[in-house]
């Protein structure tokens, strides 16, 4: 659950808006939290078109506009879009088949080596049979490693999903102020915060002001690999630029 949206601050002038009563929207917004940020803004636009900016300032009209976002923006994200949670079930569905098929494989292989235990106390011809099961047992080993490396595609292939959602998501929560960004993945698959990389979580834009030309030299290298100059000098303006796009925000605080 996100953050509590505060409403706007009373008026500078002590005017008071007759029209409607703001009261700190339901986390997450109703639809009549929606309806009552509309309201107030538009009175407040009224009152500063009909005053000639003596009794609204420019800076009030802007926080009613900026709450009216806030409460959509919190009502529209409670949950993830339906075509993510189709997708990300499938994808766990189709990994825990996969770990059901290598318990199998271990199960047989454990089977096998107690037969081998047995046949190993008999005689004669009986070690030659031995011999062909431990070539069955490599085959199996084999197969278990191909399974590996069936799974470690599948976990790219999350990966990507995860990506490609979590832009979409952060293209609806502006600078990330009042609901945070969700961590995209970089193109390779892995994550900015975890290992090798390690990197500060970028919640919203406001971090790029206390982020380490370092490490945001390494997110940039990371989400813009193709960029021409990209292991060369850059502004750091520059950087932060590509480095919102690529994650999906196109505000800058």
């Amino acid at each position: 659950m996100a953050a509590p949206i505060p409403v706007p601050p009373p008026l500078q002038s002590g005017f008071r808006i007759s029209a409607v009563t703001l009261q700190p929207p339901s986390n997450p917004p109703t639809t009549t939290d929606v309806a009552n940020a509309a309201r107030y803004a538009h009175s407040i636009v009224s009152c500063y078109i009909a005053s000639s900016r003596s009794v609204i300032t420019d800076d009030e009209v802007s926080a009613a506009f900026e709450y009216q976002a806030a409460v959509i923006a919190a009502k529209n994200l409670t949950t993830a879009p339906q075509w993510f949670q189709v997708a990300k079930s499938q994808v766990h569905a189709r990994l825990d088949a996969l770990e059901a098929r290598v318990g199998g494989l271990e199960t047989r292989i454990g089977g096998l080596e107690s037969r081998s235990d047995g046949i190993e106390a008999q005689v004669g011809g009986l070690k030659a049979w031995v011999g062909g099961l431990e070539a069955r047992v490599g085959g199996l080993d084999t197969q278990f490693d191909g399974l590996e490396v069936g799974t470690e595609g599948l976990e790219q292939r999350l990966a990507k999903v995860d990506r490609t959602s979590s832009i979409a998501y952060n293209m609806q929560v502006g600078t990330g102020a009042v609901v945070p960004f969700q961590e995209v993945p970089f193109p390779d698959g892995s994550y900015p915060t975890k290992d090798p990389h390690n990197l500060p979580p970028i919640n919203s834009s406001a971090d790029f002001q206390s982020m380490s030309s370092h490490a945001l030299k390494e997110y940039h290298q990371n989400y813009c690999p193709d960029r021409e100059g990209v292991d060369g000098i850059l502004e750091n303006s520059v950087r932060i630029r590509e480095v919102t796009t690529a994650i999906g925000c196109d505000a800058v605080e």
